[in-house]
């Protein structure tokens, strides 16, 4: 019956603006054949179908052929869907009755389909749908990606089951835009998966089963033999098991996992709800039950991180256990790990502690570990109500110890109708750090921030009448500068402090030095005297240096006199 009113589309469909057809229509309503080409916004499919229709429509059965050439999906489902243009042939028959419901089969290729920027090739399909029953298998046959996939599945309102199994060989993971770097990464392997629930008494249960999985990097080679997950649901509690050569992983409690990031957020929320001030309502206002256990362990890490081309090694023994609830708010987590190394000198992190814990009104945070087995390092760090309080020590007696303390405001302001990007005040709380026996003073100093550049105001350092002192506006852009006061600094303090020790400078230092575009290509203006100037136990004598910055040549300019007995030695540069 046709009653005269529009009919509203999905709008799912508004990427085809408006749709022609143009070719021929004959025959009955009860005998028709359509052949002709339907053009829309995304392009032209073409289509040669015929459709029959029996006792007054209560059975129908349709055969027929749709084809197209660059039809473009990213105009039709979005860019966000990471498709693009696909042109495939494909055949199709089927017939649906009041009795029976529908039932189909598709048969046919996609020569090309393009998915984040590559176009994949020869794609075969085969398929039947039978009610609420398919069966059917994809073949990709790609220069980059060989890939299997057949599989039936059951979707019955009381009773849900299924089973399938993917076959990858030689999947180019880099040029099929899958990964950034790695260029030679290639992934083969098996999978397969069976499942079945009732959804009347919510007992579910899926097994998932990978073998002879092959990771390649170059020459380098990584082979997982098996890797195994069981995942249960009942009305009584739920489980999930992981079991592979990489790590054990058990998970235990009610929870649904497609709601975990949203109790993840809503956790996060209830700390410092700044974060997610931008976050649409509909999405905050979804309500989550998750409360479960975790732990994780037997982790064997290292082949992975060495095909991947990464110097970082965990060593045997760690693990990391967890308890979260959104009914009580309350959640800890719990992870040692004996040893870390990293770098091309495999230096050590060791005897990492790390422990989170909170409750409805502040979330804690500790980590204790040693650095290269003789450097003691801690971090403490409170959250709530939107403020941050974060207290970093270190205890290396051959060197130096002492702490750095921050307390933190986390806002945003309104300018105009829209809320600007996360900010932050910190203050600098006054503590002190021994450097070489000498103990200096940190006095109290505030850092405003937009996490793209960071405003110092007043920060200082002093012991007796030496002294650091920093101001400005610290970024990436060159017009922004930092202002450095030094007044009787040792130079070998600076150099104990970031390491460097292929040569033995010293000095007195006092002057002054205005750094530009300090988080980008930095630029250094120094007016400085350094008294008594050592180079590898070689008193030069006092040295007077200046350099500057010329912005139209894009050049530094350096001068520098040094003076000993009286004597004078000048240099440009």
């Amino acid at each position: 019956k046709i009653s005269g009113k529009p009919v509203k589309m999905p709008k799912q469909l508004n990427g085809l603006g408006k749709v022609k057809y143009r070719g021929s229509v004959s025959g009955y309503l009860t005998d028709l054949v359509a052949y002709g080409e339907v053009l829309s916004d995304i392009g032209l499919v073409n289509m040669d179908m015929h459709l029959e229709s029996a006792d007054e429509f209560k059975n129908v059965r349709y055969n027929g052929e749709v084809g197209a050439n660059n039809l473009n999906l990213a105009k039709l489902l979005g860019d966000k869907s990471q498709l693009g243009q696909t042109s495939f042939k494909l055949n199709s028959s089927g017939e649906w009755s009041k009795k029976n419901g529908f039932t189909c089969w598709v048969k046919g290729d996609v020569s090309k389909l393009a998915f984040k920027g590559y176009e994949y090739k020869d794609i075969h399909i085969d398929g039947n749908l039978k009610g609420q029953e398919f069966d059917g298998q994809i073949d990709l046959n790609d220069e980059n990606a060989d890939v299997d996939f057949s599989g039936s599945f059951n979707y019955s309102k009381a009773m849900r089951t299924g089973a399938f199994s993917v076959n990858v060989s030689n999947m180019q993971l880099h040029k099929l835009n899958l990964v950034k770097g790695y260029e030679d990464l290639s992934l083969s392997g098996n999978v397969s998966l069976d499942f079945r629930g009732d959804l009347e008494s919510n007992n579910n249960r899926a097994d998932v089963y990978v073998n002879n999985l092959t990771l390649n990097n170059g020459e380098k080679q990584l082979r997982i033999n098996d890797i195994e997950i069981v995942s249960v649901v009942t009305p009584k509690r739920d489980s999930l098991v992981l079991s592979s050569d990489l790590m054990s992983v058990k998970v235990s409690g009610d929870y649904e996992i497609t709601k975990l990031p949203r109790s993840l957020k809503n956790a996060g929320k209830r700390y410092l709800p700044v974060l997610f001030a931008k976050e649409k309502k509909s999405a905050a206002d979804v309500k989550c039950n998750n409360e479960f256990d975790i732990r994780i362990d037997n982790i064997n890490v290292n082949k992975l991180s060495e095909i991947l081309g990464s110097t970082v090694r965990v060593g045997k023994g760690a693990y990391l256990s967890g308890h979260f609830s959104d009914r009580t708010g309350k959640s800890n987590a719990r992870a040692e790990i004996p040893v870390v190394r990293f770098g091309k000198k495999q230096k050590s992190i060791d005897s990492t502690l790390i422990l989170l814990d909170n409750d409805y009104d502040m979330a804690s945070l500790r980590i204790n570990s040693r650095y290269n087995g003789h450097t003691g390092l801690g971090l403490m760090a409170n959250a709530a109500h939107d403020s941050v309080q974060v207290n970093v020590n270190w205890d290396n007696p051959s060197l130096s110890y002492g702490s750095l303390s921050l307390e933190g405001l986390l806002h945003r302001e309104m300018r105009g109708d829209t809320l600007s990007s996360l900010l932050a005040s910190v203050d600098v709380m006054p503590t002190f750090i021994s450097i070489n026996d000498d103990q200096w003073n940190m006095r109290k100093s505030h850092i405003d921030t937009d996490f793209k550049s960071f405003f110092i105001k007043g920060f200082e350092m002093d012991h007796d009448k030496q002294y650091v002192r920093i101001d400005g506006l610290a970024s990436k852009n060159m017009s922004d500068s930092i202002d450095v006061d030094l007044s009787g600094v040792r130079l070998a303090y600076i150099m104990d402090l970031v390491g460097v020790h292929a040569v033995d400078l010293d000095a007195m230092i006092d002057g002054k030095a205005c750094v530009y575009g300090l988080l980008g290509p930095m630029v250094l203006n120094i007016d400085a005297t350094a008294d008594d100037f050592t180079f590898n136990n070689s008193v030069w004598g006092d040295v007077d240096l200046k350099s500057e910055w010329d912005s139209q040549t894009r050049r530094l300019h350096a001068k520098g006199h040094v003076f000993k007995s009286g004597q004078q030695a000048d240099g440009d540069a």
